[in-house]
C-alpha cells in the first residue's frame, strides 16, 4: 500500500487529509472519490498532483465510482492525468470478475493512446493486474509487438512475458 512518505507529501496537515480521504474511501464514500476524481481535471499542477497522490489511495478501495471515474480519466487531455490514473488503477484490490474491467479499460487506452509513455505505463499496468493467461490481456500486449515505438515492443514484450500462457517443455 502506498504510505504518505512514498508520494512525497509534505507537511502534518496534507498527510492527515490523505490518511482521511483513504478512511474515507474503504467506507464507500464514494463522494470523495468523485470529488478527487474532480480535482484531477484542474488546471491547476499543483492541484493535479495532490489530486493524483490522492487518487493513488482513494482507488485502493476498488469501488464502482472509481472504476468507472478512472476509465473516463483515461482519455483526459494531459498526459500525466492518464499515466496517474493508469498507475491508480493499478492499485485497486478487486475480485476477478471486476478485475477484468480494469483489464478491458487497459486494452482499450492502448488501442486508443497516441503517446508512446502512456501506452508505456498501460503495458506495465497490464502486466501487474491481468491474471495470467488472461486472453484480452495476451492480445492487446501481442498488438503492441508491432507498435511503431521501440520501447513500447520491448514494454509489450515484457508483458507478454508475464500475461501469456505457459508453454509446455519440448
Amino acid at each position: 500500500a502506498w504510505g504518505e512518505e512514498s508520494l512525497g507529501v509534505g507537511g502534518e496537515e496534507a498527510k492527515a487529509s490523505l490518511h482521511a480521504l483513504r478512511g474515507l474511501a474503504y467506507y464507500g464514500d464514494g463522494a470523495i472519490i468523485l470529488n478527487v476524481l474532480r480535482k484531477m481535471e484542474s488546471r491547476d499542477p499543483k492541484v493535479r498532483d495532490l489530486a493524483s497522490k490522492a487518487l493513488l489511495l482513494v482507488a485502493e478501495a476498488g469501488d464502482e465510482v472509481a472504476i468507472e471515474g478512472c476509465r473516463n480519466l483515461l482519455s483526459h487531455a494531459n498526459p500525466g492525468v492518464r499515466i496517474s490514473t493508469l498507475v491508480a488503477m493499478g492499485t485497486m484490490k478487486l475480485p476477478h470478475d471486476t478485475n477484468r474491467r480494469i483489464v478491458l479499460a487497459l486494452s482499450m487506452c492502448l488501442g486508443m493512446e497516441r503517446l508512446h509513455r502512456v501506452r508505456i505505463a498501460a503495458l506495465g499496468e497490464l502486466a501487474y493486474v491481468a491474471r495470467p493467461s488472461d486472453p484480452l490481456a495476451v492480445e492487446a500486449a501481442g498488438e503492441r509487438v508491432a507498435d511503431k515505438d521501440p520501447s513500447v515492443r520491448l514494454k509489450a514484450i515484457e508483458t507478454l512475458a508475464v500475461v501469456s500462457p505457459p508453454h509446455p517443455d519440448p
